[in-house]
C-alpha cells in the first residue's frame, strides 16, 4: 500500500513540474505542411524521360511482333511406336487401287505392311521389307513410305544424320553409307511430290550404286 502511495506522490510532483511548451502545436502544423507541400509540388519527371520511355515500348514491340510472326510454326506430332498398329498388305498393287493412293513403292509382295495410328484408324506409313539382288550378292532392303502429314515416327532417328547428298531422277537424295561387319549399310531419305520416302539397304555394293539401283526402279 506505501509503495502505491509513493508512486502517487511521484507522478503529482512531476505534473507539478512539467511546463508544456506553448508553441508545441504550432510547430506540429509547420511540420504537417512542410510535408503537404513536398507532395504537391514535387516536380514532375522531364519530358525526355516520357520519350525515353515511348521509345523503349515501341522497340519492344517491334521485336516481339518480328518474332512472333515470322517464326515458324510447327504442327508436327510424333508418334511413338505403341501408338501404331502394323497390318500385313497381301498384295501391294491391289492396296494401292482400293485406297487410290499415288506413290512410290516396290512392285514385290515378299513381306509389306501398313502402320495404323491406334486412336484414329489413319494410315501412317508403309513398310516394304524384300530381299533383293545386288552386284556382289544378296541386299536386305526395307523401305518405307509415310502418308501421314505433319508426323514423326520413332524410326526417324536412324536418318537423322545423313551427310552426303545426290540427285538422281530429279530427286534431291540424302545418304549416309556405314560399314558394319563387312557390309555396307546405306540409309538415304528423299521427298516426292507429296510424300516423303526412307530407304535402308544391307548390301556388299557401294553407296552410289545401290541408290541408282533402287531409285531407279521405283521410278520406272
Amino acid at each position: 500500500m506505501e509503495d502505491k502511495q509513493d508512486l502517487f506522490d511521484k507522478l503529482m510532483q512531476m505534473k507539478d513540474s512539467y511546463e508544456p511548451d506553448p508553441e508545441l502545436p504550432e510547430k506540429v502544423l509547420q511540420k504537417i505542411n512542410q510535408r503537404e507541400s513536398t507532395v504537391a509540388f514535387r516536380e514532375p519527371a522531364p519530358k525526355w524521360f516520357w520519350v525515353a520511355l515511348a521509345c523503349l515500348f515501341a522497340a519492344t514491340v517491334i521485336v516481339y511482333c518480328s518474332v512472333y510472326f515470322t517464326r515458324p510454326f510447327s504442327n508436327i506430332k510424333i508418334y511413338s511406336a505403341e501408338s501404331l498398329e502394323m497390318n500385313e498388305i497381301d498384295a501391294m498393287q491391289n492396296f494401292v487401287s482400293q485406297t487410290k493412293l499415288n506413290f512410290l513403292y516396290f512392285d514385290n509382295d515378299e513381306h509389306n505392311s501398313v502402320a495404323l495410328v491406334r486412336k484414329t484408324g489413319e494410315k501412317a506409313y508403309i513398310l516394304q521389307e524384300f530381299q533383293g539382288a545386288g552386284q556382289s550378292g544378296f541386299e536386305y532392303v526395307k523401305f518405307r513410305i509415310v502418308l501421314l502429314q505433319n508426323a514423326q515416327f520413332e524410326f526417324y532417328d536412324v536418318f537423322t544424320s545423313l551427310n552426303d547428298t545426290t540427285e538422281l531422277y530429279g530427286i534431291d537424295i540424302q545418304y549416309t553409307v556405314l560399314s558394319r561387319m563387312n557390309k555396307n549399310e546405306v540409309y538415304a531419305k528423299f521427298e516426292y511430290e507429296k510424300y516423303s520416302y526412307f530407304l535402308e539397304v544391307r548390301t556388299n555394293d557401294s553407296g552410289t550404286a545401290v541408290l541408282e539401283r533402287y531409285v531407279g526402279q521405283l521410278m520406272n
